[in-house]
């Protein structure tokens, strides 16, 4: 485990110094010198791909993580798995090949009215779309051998700080828009050579193809896995990434500018859930192996009051300095229009929170073919209701839509643990909880957010953040609403009290 924990740790790490960067790219620069469309169209060609992607590997990361074992060898040529996992979705790569030149002038139909800037680089998506396929691929196959820091650093901070220089030289006038794209689809090649060279230096890697291995109880493993799991698969991904491709067939490139800034604020509130999720699952599957209900029942309820109570801050912190926040962000009279789509976002990623671990419990247990049901309602109302609610209200149409599916979605998990297991996560920590938001939102909304120079102005949101962290904390102490954050504060009080005390000798 000790391996686990330091690469998890690392990993964790990285990736919130990665968000540290993506917040210095989508909320200062990439407004200051590209224009909404622009934007717009940098958010479109990065989603498209994923999802394509996720179509042409034909679940073959999947495939990796569950079958590994059963190829692995101690010579390192495990089987000719290396070469099954490079082939495998690269057929599914010239089907989409296939498929993209047979469709077309069909793609091109939906967005030459309202995005047409997306058809002047539509031909980029092709070999985006087989960089970000192989790239996923061979962060798999680092993954399965325990090794994810390289990787994650590659993702999070090489990518997000290419298109920072990026950004910067295009600012700095060194090249125009045509090349930025250009080098953009050029710096997601280099993440793959840079994953591909870390591979090959640094884990087994032989490609040694062995087709006479896959026997036929192994290849209906396999194929009876796929069928259930890529579904799954690629309507949690249409679920993610269907509100911007709607957008920009609807609305435009603008639009899915300002929403793409105004989603980035509003997801900040479940960060912390990221961790939480990947800490909880390996306990909650050993809790299912000792079949300790109670034990699933405690983790099912602190999840729930620990997850909400942390995103509640955030969410106390970004929606009560929101029009400050705004005001900061280069042309800011543009994306003042996605103030809504934050508070939506954040609300949906609050409530998603605090249904806590429910996603684990379900994939970690007899029934975890109903996560494949739950997905597949999650997919069917997130367009449904997408295309509902941006006819009438535009993004703020498409941020509610993600906010009712969310509140469905975890609501439909709660009822079918509650209906196997007979454990639901809330007690009356919950209603303390809920109290307390609504107290210190009504509390500060007094407190007028006014736009003035960018250094009061940081200093406000710094100076209301810090008040409503300590109200808010404080509050949530003396109620005793957690028995962890309580037990953690009086541990980080007695170790103060005790380096105070070492201090004076």
């Amino acid at each position: 485990m000790g391996i686990i924990i330091r690469q998890s740790f690392k990993s964790t790490l990285l990736s919130y110094v990665g968000i540290a960067i993506g917040m210095i790219n989508i909320l200062w620069l990439m407004p200051a010198f590209f224009s909404p469309e622009q934007v717009g169209l940098f958010r479109l060609i990065q989603d498209i791909p994923l999802l394509i992607a996720s179509f042409m590997q034909f679940g073959a990361a999947n495939i990796a993580d569950r079958f590994f074992p059963k190829f692995k060898t101690e010579d390192g040529k495990h089987n000719g798995f290396v070469f099954l996992l490079l082939l495998y979705p690269f057929l599914g790569y010239l089907f989409f090949l296939l498929t993209f030149w047979i469709f077309q002038v069909d793609i091109v139909s939906i967005y030459e009215n309202k995005s047409p800037l997306l058809i002047d680089y539509i031909v980029f998506l092709i070999p985006l779309s087989l960089f970000v396929m192989y790239s996923s691929i061979f962060e798999t196959y680092a993954r399965i051998h325990l090794r994810i820091v390289v990787p994650t650093f590659i993702r999070e901070i090489v990518l997000r700080i290419l298109f920072l220089l990026l950004i910067i030289g295009y600012a700095l006038k060194f090249y125009d828009f045509s090349i930025t794209i250009i080098l953009y689809v050029i710096s997601y090649g280099c993440a793959l050579f840079l994953l591909v060279i870390y591979t090959i230096s640094t884990l087994s890697f032989i490609i040694h193809p062995k087709i006479d291995f896959l026997d036929k109880t192994l290849v209906k493993n396999i194929f009876s896995f796929v069928m259930f799991i890529v579904p799954g698969t690629a309507g949690s991904l249409i679920a993610s990434k269907i509100d911007t491709l709607i957008i920009g067939a609807e609305l435009g490139l603008a639009e899915i500018g300002i929403y793409n800034l105004a989603f980035f604020v509003g997801s900040i509130v479940d960060m912390p859930k990221r961790a939480l999720s990947q800490i909880s699952l390996p306990i909650i599957s050993s809790a299912w192996n000792r079949n300790d209900m109670k034990e699933i029942e405690s983790i099912y309820k602190k999840s729930a009051i620990n997850q909400a109570l942390l995103g509640a801050v955030i969410f106390l912190m970004i929606w009560l300095n929101v029009d400050t926040l705004l005001f900061l962000v280069p042309k800011h009279d543009i994306y003042m229009q996605g103030k809504y789509v934050i508070l939506f976002i954040a609300l949906g990623k609050l409530a998603d929170m605090a249904t806590g671990v429910n996603t684990e419990i379900i994939i970690t247990s007899a029934f975890y073919k109903f996560n494949l049901v739950s997905i597949a309602v999650l997919s069917v109302l997130t367009v449904g209701t997408t295309f509902i609610f941006i006819q009438y209200y535009g993004i703020n149409g498409v941020a509610f839509a993600t906010l009712l599916t969310l509140l469905i979605f975890n609501l439909i998990k709660m009822i079918f643990i509650w209906y196997k297991l007979r454990i639901q996560p809330y007690d009356w920590s919950m209603i303390k909880l809920l109290l307390i938001i609504a107290g210190v939102l009504l509390l500060f909304s007094f407190w007028d957010q006014q736009q003035q120079s960018l250094w009061i102005s940081i200093g406000m949101i710094a100076l209301r953040s810090f008040i409503i962290a300590v109200l808010f904390l404080s509050a949530i102490f003396l109620l005793k609403v957690s028995e962890d954050f309580n037990h953690t504060l009086k541990n980080v009080r007695s170790i103060l009290k005790t380096f105070k005390a070492e201090s004076k000798k």
